[in-house]
């Protein structure tokens, strides 16, 4: 489904309810500020989400409670300044998750728990200050990691010690 650039303000909640079979939903390039908890509930293949270039302030933790299929995730250019601990905790298959360019100010320290595939983290541009120590640990198939453009002055020692598979790791301009 696609339904980007259209100057979007709103969704209602039982937008997609009838659309079970959406395997991808991009609504990036509109003027949404809030996605509604139920908007994905029956959207069970889901395996692809982008709602990019909007202006969502947060997100609800259940948004994705049924999405358990998604691969990819991209909230980037948001004003996202926090996110719920349990947000990614049901996509198990989660490959690459996009929240840069927001305001975000820390991660839950549980926050990537149970991603084992995760390979791709963009959290550049945001406001992130510090790290968890143990923030990255659950992920053993990470290959890029990008945290430029952030505010971190300094990282816990053993940061990313479980990343052994690590190519690309971007840190300029904190």
């Amino acid at each position: 489904l696609r339904l980007e650039s259209n100057e979007l303000e709103s969704l209602p909640a039982g937008l997609l309810s009838t659309c079970t079979n959406l395997d991808g939903i991009e609504m990036s390039y509109n003027s949404l500020t809030v996605l509604p908890p139920a908007v994905l509930n029956q959207q069970l293949k889901l395996v692809e989400f982008a709602a990019s270039n909007n202006f969502l302030t947060a997100v609800h933790a259940d948004l994705f409670a049924h999405n358990t299929r998604l691969a990819s995730l991209d909230l980037s250019h948001n004003k996202l300044v926090t996110l719920p601990p349990e947000l990614l905790q049901p996509m198990s298959n989660l490959l690459e998750c996009l929240l840069n360019s927001n305001m975000i100010t820390s991660i839950p320290v549980d926050f990537f728990a149970g991603l084992s595939q995760l390979y791709k983290i963009y959290l550049y541009h945001n406001d992130l200050t510090t790290l968890p120590k143990d923030i990255f640990k659950p992920l053993p198939a990470l290959r890029l990691l990008s945290l430029a453009r952030n505010k971190l002055a300094s990282l816990p020692t053993g940061l990313f010690s479980s990343q052994t598979r690590l190519e690309l790791l971007q840190l300029s301009y904190n």
